[in-house]
């Protein structure tokens, strides 16, 4: 967030933003201190369930402050990092390129402190639905007054930051749609820049769902919703790297329509005067319309060949893969699970 600080602000900045800034202050990495801060929960909540034993989900669960907090700030970088390669794609002035940019990488403040209080309250809800007795046997909280008041408190915090996270993506990915609609023109033999933004739509996708998966992970009775549900969150998860990318996918059919119609209408100019020295008997450099003709269905292959996915096919690749892998997971154990019983 630091090479966006001399911007001018459309909208004041939210306090995650305000966070950021102070974490990139810092004489350490960002990752660092984010490993450091995780680190240091950890120890805290092993402290809170030593009566009742460490098991991975209090673990894993408290971490996910510091995991989503870190993530946010990761897609920030990612975003910032993609609008510059898409930079040649938009015929703007620098003044609106850096508004884009800001917006892009910063939230505003109040939707960002509504998210908060709605994720606070899924957190209340959530913990109002879970029976003490599942709390100790499958969360594997310690069965103290300190273990459950401690986690009653974070899981308002996890909560309220995965609000934020869930808003943040819609925020990022909405701007990213905003870009595309701003784009000049494209280059069907230079696609780099217009890939710029799948990366972030694909890190987005796989970071959220890999809090979830390791969740279900570590938890599987409390988050028992069956393979129906994980294949729904996959899917979910999927059109979170799909959808943002819809305006590139767009723009790629409209120009590649655009250059198959200029070749067909070449191939056509140059059939009607090959029928024409036909019909006419006229015969004179026939070699050099051949090779027109050859050159133009040439053209129409390669232009045919072009994929209008606006992403690298090893993007997509090692989306597909980290989403539907837990799938596998699952699917293999029900089947195996089957078979011995």
């Amino acid at each position: 967030m630091s090479e966006i600080s001399t911007l001018s602000p459309t909208y004041a900045p939210s306090w995650f933003d305000r966070f950021t800034d102070w974490v990139d202050a810092l004489t350490i990495p960002a990752a660092l201190f984010y490993a450091v801060f995780a680190a240091i929960l950890v120890i805290i909540q092993i402290a809170t369930q030593w009566n009742g034993g460490v098991y991975a989900f209090p673990l894993v669960y408290i971490i996910a402050i510091p995991y989503a907090l870190a993530l946010m700030h990761h897609l920030d970088q990612v975003a910032a990092q993609s609008l510059a390669r898409f930079r040649p794609l938009l015929s703007i002035s620098d003044a609106e390129y850096d508004d884009l940019l800001y917006r892009l990488t910063t939230l505003p403040t109040r939707p960002t402190l509504l998210a908060v209080a709605l994720g606070a309250l899924n957190g209340i809800s959530v913990l109002s639905w879970i029976p003490y007795p599942l709390k100790i046997s499958e969360l594997h909280f310690a069965a103290t007054a300190l273990s459950i008041n401690f986690n009653h408190a974070i899981s308002l915090v996890i909560w309220a930051i995965m609000g934020v996270l869930l808003y943040h993506t819609l925020h990022q990915l909405r701007v990213v749609q905003q870009i595309y609609k701003r784009c000049s023109g494209i280059n069907l033999y230079k696609l780099g820049p217009l890939y710029a933004f799948s990366s972030l739509s694909a890190r987005t996708a796989v970071g959220i769902a890999l809090i979830v998966y390791l969740w279900y992970l570590c938890a599987p009775l409390l988050f028992n919703i069956g393979i129906a549900g994980l294949i729904f969150f996959t899917v979910l998860s999927l059109l979170t790297f799909v959808l943002p990318l819809e305006g590139a996918r767009r723009l790629l059919v409209e120009a590649k329509d655009q250059q198959m119609s200029e070749n067909g209408e070449r191939q056509r100019i140059a059939l009607t005067e090959l029928h024409h020295r036909v019909d006419s008997g006229e015969m004179v450099d026939m070699d050099n319309l051949n090779k027109t003709i050859s050159s133009l269905e040439l053209e129409h292959t390669v232009l045919d060949r072009i994929s209008t996915w606006p992403w690298k096919p090893e993007t997509l690749r090692g989306v597909a893969a980290a989403l539907f892998f837990p799938v596998i997971v699952w699917l293999t154990q029900w089947v195996l699970q089957r078979l011995l019983e």
